[in-house]
């Protein structure tokens, strides 16, 4: 194996590494950090529904973080899946990546320019006819066409197999730093987001307190016009959280109320309050 493809190799090991890390790491992470939260936060709902009403940043959470992982795999295959290749349209075109090869010196000592390349092909094919299949020699090597055309036709494939690694580690590399910082990002803001009280085991009647915000958001639920008349029963969800049915003054029906943060306090009614 050549210098090339030792150091295509040393991108798919790098890439093969990071790409099932990841996710490994996330589900783990996220399953600790989230999983309980997550599941007393559904048993707890009124509906499923209402919860989803109720999280949307958490569903785009999840959203985000299966999004990075999936960006970091797709990239990932798409190193893991790069191989040797020398399409004719770029063997005949000294502008592309067979002649950046060139260029480069990946060709020395058989060709320093990619015309000489191109001629010496054209004579191999035949069509400089048999007489330029016998001779074509590039300037500053000796032998047939195809002696040059051989060993550097192979290191050319190594080196544009090289190259095409390297392009494709690159978006890689950026896909796995956004992502990580995006799933990070997600798994924090759901952790944030998701109550992490006691459960609310029974209805039980609260007292309910809200300001301006919190009146206009108890309107928007459930058409309740006057806070100060409403009654409230918690009837699930958590205590930092809970699942409020509300009635009074242009409630509807079997309404309720999952109070967003700071919208209101909430604490359980004793007789007199």
């Amino acid at each position: 194996m050549g210098v090339y493809g030792a150091a295509g190799d040393a991108y798919r090991d790098t890439t093969k590494w990071l790409a099932a890390a990841v996710p490994v790491a996330t589900l783990v992470g996220a399953g600790v950090t989230l999983g309980p939260k997550l599941v007393q936060s559904i048993q707890g709902a009124v509906s499923l529904r209402s919860w989803v009403g109720g999280h949307a940043l958490v569903l785009l959470a999840g959203v985000v973080l299966a999004g990075g992982v999936t960006w970091i795999l797709w990239t990932g295959a798409a190193v893991l899946s790069a191989g040797p290749a020398l399409p004719v349209e770029l063997v005949r075109d000294p502008d592309g990546v067979v002649g950046t090869a060139i260029g480069a010196g990946v060709a020395l000592p058989y060709y320093d320019s990619a015309p000489s390349f191109v001629a010496d092909l054209d004579a191999w094919l035949g069509e400089g006819g048999e007489e330029a299949r016998g001779g074509g020699k590039a300037e500053g090597s000796e032998g047939s066409p195809l002696d040059r055309l051989g060993p550097a036709m192979v290191a050319i494939s190594e080196w544009s197999a090289l190259h095409t690694v390297e392009t494709r580690f690159a978006a890689f590399r950026r896909a796995f730093a956004v992502s990580t910082v995006c799933i990070v990002g997600a798994v924090l803001l759901a952790a944030a987001q998701l109550p992490s009280g006691a459960a609310v085991s029974s209805p039980t009647a609260v007292v309910v307190e809200v300001g301006q915000p919190g009146a206009d958001e108890l309107w928007a639920a459930t058409g309740c016009t006057d806070p100060m008349r409403s009654t409230y029963t918690a009837i699930g969800g958590t205590w930092d959280a809970p699942v409020l049915s509300v009635d009074g003054p242009g409630c509807r029906l079997g309404a309720t109320w999952t109070p967003s943060r700071g919208a209101a306090g909430v604490r359980v009614a004793t007789p007199g309050s």
